[in-house]
């Protein structure tokens, strides 16, 4: 038996899927289904038991080649097995004498997930604490969601200024990573003075949030001209002497 689970709060929609199937003995079942919360199972290969049997010591099989488009309609698992049912009452049992199988060659579930992400700037950075900045700043977040996230934008007054892509691999239950990350602003581009810094967060399936902001002060001005002069005026001197500013 294979078991292939939705992710949490997530469905299957669809499944592209080619294989083929073999059994010597007529007692056993070939099934390949997908389940459904409150519905019936969709049925996707159902090779009964001892039904249309071969002729004895020959193999019955079935191939499927070229991969086949099955509706799953709402499924929350898909399941692959090979069960022995035997034939009772004369035969309460099956034969491991030859092969009994069905064997995917390629398989491609689509996942529909309407669950949006979380996310939250982690304060650990002069940037995130508030502290006045300048130049590339770089800080922290935290993001996590039921089938992962994919990508993360700092938002400083509303408006993206750094992006970070993490690494998905979409053969996985749950392609995307969750937990920490790291993004770098380059302050310059930014108006000064306090603005609200989020993070905006983006799961596998494309569903956006946005983290609660915090304050971000940023000074990339450099001072004016200070004008310098001496009390008394710019006279040789032998004694202590004030400097004017």
């Amino acid at each position: 038996m294979f078991i292939l689970d939705a992710p949490p709060e997530a469905t299957f929609s669809r499944l592209r899927w080619s294989g083929h199937a073999q059994r010597r003995d007529c007692r056993y079942a070939l099934q390949l289904y997908a389940e459904r919360p409150g519905a019936a199972p969709v049925a996707i290969k159902n090779v009964r038991a001892n039904r249309r049997c071969p002729s004895p010591d020959r193999a019955q099989t079935s191939s499927w080649p070229r991969p086949r488009a099955y509706d799953l309609g709402g499924a929350t698992r898909i399941v692959q097995r090979v069960v022995c049912v035997g034939a009772p009452p004369a035969h309460p049992y099956c034969s491991a004498r030859g092969q009994n199988y069905i064997r995917t060659f390629s398989a491609e579930a689509t996942v529909v997930d309407g669950t949006a992400p979380s996310a939250a700037v982690l304060v650990d950075s002069p940037l995130a604490r508030g502290e006045w900045v300048s130049g590339t700043q770089t800080f922290a977040y935290e993001a996590s969601d039921n089938v992962g996230v994919r990508n993360a934008h700092a938002k400083v007054a509303g408006v993206a200024r750094g992006n970070h892509s993490r690494q998905c691999t979409y053969s996985q239950r749950i392609p995307c990573p969750n937990g920490r990350g790291e993004i770098e602003v380059e302050t310059g581009r930014v108006s000064e003075g306090s603005q609200p810094l989020t993070v905006s967060v983006e799961d596998a399936a494309g569903n956006i949030a946005e983290s609660a902001p915090v304050t971000a002060r940023i000074d990339n001005a450099a001072p004016g001209v200070v004008t310098v002069g001496l009390a008394g005026g710019e006279t040789w001197r032998n004694r202590n002497w004030v400097l004017l500013l």
